[in-house]
């Protein structure tokens, strides 16, 4: 067999291979879950290091778990609850600059409370229900 042919042949049956892959993949799988990530707190030191990443999307982590930026890298961690409803409105007419926030995420906030900015301020807060209708 010629080299030419050789490479031909190897090149279709490579095509097969990724093209099966792809059949046995199922693409209805969400490539997100349920939840939020935890915020990293490493990342301050993250700048000298470098590590390979241990997922690329939710699909790879087991279970519950999602890939997530954590210790320097993409890794599988248990993710935040996610709280149900809806902040607030905001006002619209703060001063600026704003107070410093008194949350970052809803997993600060007890109950069923979210982090939001309701009044100027990044604070916890009584969710509301927003009903969206089609048109």
């Amino acid at each position: 067999m010629s080299p030419t042919a050789g490479s031909l042949l190897l090149g279709l049956v490579l095509c097969s291979v990724g093209t099966w892959a792809a059949a046995v993949t199922p693409r209805d799988e969400p490539r997100s879950k349920p939840g939020t990530c935890p915020n990293d707190v490493s990342s301050m030191n993250c700048q000298l290091v470098r590590v390979a990443p241990q997922c690329d999307n939710d699909r790879d982590c087991e279970g519950t778990m999602k890939c997530c930026y954590s210790d320097c890298t993409q890794r599988c961690v248990k993710p935040l609850k996610v709280k149900p409803g809806d902040c607030p409105i905001p006002n619209t007419r703060c001063m600026t600059p704003l107070p410093p926030p008194l949350c970052t995420s809803d997993s600060q906030c007890k109950g069923d409370k979210k982090c939001c900015t309701p009044w100027c301020q990044q604070k916890c807060t009584d969710p509301i229900n927003i009903k969206y209708t089609k048109n």
